[in-house]
């Protein structure tokens, strides 16, 4: 017989509890942003005594959407971390402790959305777990008038929960004997970034601050304003995608060299943070050599061809844009960022198709970006390779599963074959219940698109914006499982159920 357990959960709790507080500092961020544009909207050379007093009560009453998830953050740091831990901590209380802090911190976050009357609850939930987990899939209708500093919150979510990912990625899915662990610590001795993880996140920190402040300086230059530079280099080197505007990336078509700034620093957002690391280490060399890279490389030019074929042109004037419209949607599909330049429900079920192909593929293995990753389709395309090779020469031919030079053990094949198949379990069942509501290619890729946490859209705006709570709550799920990669949110359902001794 089942019943209720609460120890795995006790456990995890204590351990996240200091999550929580620096939580409470990060809602405290925008709040410069919110008097910044709250004095530049309304303060004029000569106010009265009640407009400086009005000005202030502003102030406060806005500044309240971020403050009180600050101070809830804060409470249930001091409520958790009083609770004495029920067990030891193992490897499966870190696993269960990530999938808590994810739902947990998507849930708080939604209360700026909530608080500032712009959105429903369910709404504004939707929104903060498609923040944090970098998805890019928005019910904000009017982005254009929404305040600043909710823009900037936003995109700051995303900032936060892409270099989150990098943190649980290598330091602590990354375990040894995983093929991500053989093959980049075959490629420099048997060592993470750094020997230790406070060493692994201060250079992390280092590198994503350096990439970010670089992406806005050349926004900037391409002729960004420095509110949106700000935004999107934030949201484009997490792989986040969420805009400013409502036409994304194609509000700013009159600025030719903004596309391919972001084009860049989506690959850079989707390249691992071990090959990051060697770079600035000054060996330009690892990244060509990388594996994961020459996938990427072939899959983003055969597929830039085959939709460069296919996109619908309406002149001739349109076939030298053809290629570059391809191979932004294709890099923003396979990074798993978002940003789209074009209104991809024109676009053929076929090229929808090889679009939803790219998202379930992703990024690198230690990125920013969703997706099973490449490392795992290398792993899946060896194995079928070996199986085919096995059949072909006789049974005494000795044979060894490898990834370049580098073997791969029998425990880790079933390990990704088994996470590859509950992926597309779980995008079949998001699909199944999506029908209710889209064409079987609207479901497809909508379940593919919150699952890979990649956020293009081909749903026409009205009917998205019409769609139930219900199919809102499944995508929230969707993107929540695939920002965890599936198995840390199964082995935490798992854990609040165990078999009574003797039933």
């Amino acid at each position: 017989m089942l019943s209720f357990n609460t120890e795995d959960i006790r456990t995890a709790a204590r351990d996240v509890s200091g999550m929580f507080r620096t939580l409470a500092f990060v809602f405290l961020i925008p709040l410069p942003v919110t008097v910044y544009y709250a004095l530049v909207k309304n303060c004029t050379a000569q106010m009265t005594a009640q407009q400086t007093a009005d000005l202030a009560m502003l102030i406060a009453s806005r500044s309240i959407i971020f403050l009180a998830p600050a101070v809830i953050s804060y409470l249930i740091y001091s409520m958790l971390k009083t609770i004495p831990p029920q067990a030891s901590t193992k490897a499966k209380h870190v696993v269960i402790s990530v999938s808590i802090i994810w739902l947990a911190i998507s849930l708080i976050g939604a209360l700026p959305y909530l608080l500032s009357g712009a959105m429903s609850p369910v709404d504004s939930f939707f929104e903060s777990m498609s923040g944090w987990s970098t998805t890019g899939l928005t019910m904000i209708r009017n982005l254009e008038e929404t305040p600043k500093d909710l823009l900037f919150y936003r995109s700051l979510t995303q900032w936060l929960g892409g270099l989150g990912i990098v943190f649980i990625a290598l330091t602590i899915f990354m375990r040894k004997g995983s093929t991500a662990m053989v093959y980049y610590s075959s490629e420099k001795g048997d060592r993470r970034i750094k020997p230790s993880v406070r060493g692994t996140v201060i250079e992390i920190w280092k590198i994503y601050a350096v990439y970010t402040l670089l992406c806005m300086i050349l926004l900037y230059v391409a002729g960004m304003g420095f509110f949106d530079a700000l935004n999107h280099s934030f949201t484009a080197l997490s792989t986040g995608g969420f805009s400013t505007h409502d036409a994304s990336m194609a509000f700013f078509q009159d600025r030719p060299l903004v596309a391919p700034v972001i084009m860049l620093f989506m690959l850079v957002g989707s390249i691992s943070f071990f090959v990051h690391f060697r770079l600035f280490e000054l060996a330009p060399r690892s990244l060509f050599e990388n594996i994961e890279f020459r996938y990427m490389a072939a899959i983003i030019l055969l597929a830039t061809f085959t939709l460069t074929v296919l996109i619908p042109l309406q002149d001739a004037s349109q076939m030298l844009k053809a290629p570059l419209e391809a191979a932004f949607q294709c890099i923003s599909a396979i990074t798993t960022t978002g940003y789209s330049t074009t209104a991809i429900d024109k676009w053929s079920e076929l090229s929808q198709m090889i679009l939803i192909l790219l998202m379930y593929v992703g990024g690198f293995y230690g990125s920013t970006a969703g997706g099973i990753k490449i490392l795992r389709l290398i792993v899946i395309a060896s194995v079928i390779i070996y199986s085919l090779r096995k059949m072909m020469l006789p049974k005494t031919a000795i044979l060894r599963l490898k990834i370049g030079a580098n073997p791969i053990d029998e425990e880790e094949v079933f390990n990704v074959l088994g996470f590859s198949m509950a992926y597309l379990g779980i995008l079949v069942l998001g699909t199944m219940f999506l029908l209710t509501e889209f064409s079987a290619i609207q479901a497809l890729f909508i379940s593919a698109s919150a699952l890979g946490n990649a956020g293009l859209n081909n749903v026409p705006k009205e009917q998205w914006f019409a769609i139930s709570d219900a199919s809102k709550l499944v995508i929230t799920g969707l993107m929540w499982v695939g920002r965890l990669e599936v198995l840390p949110v199964l082995i935490l359902i798992a854990s609040l159920f165990t078999k009574r001794r003797g039933a």
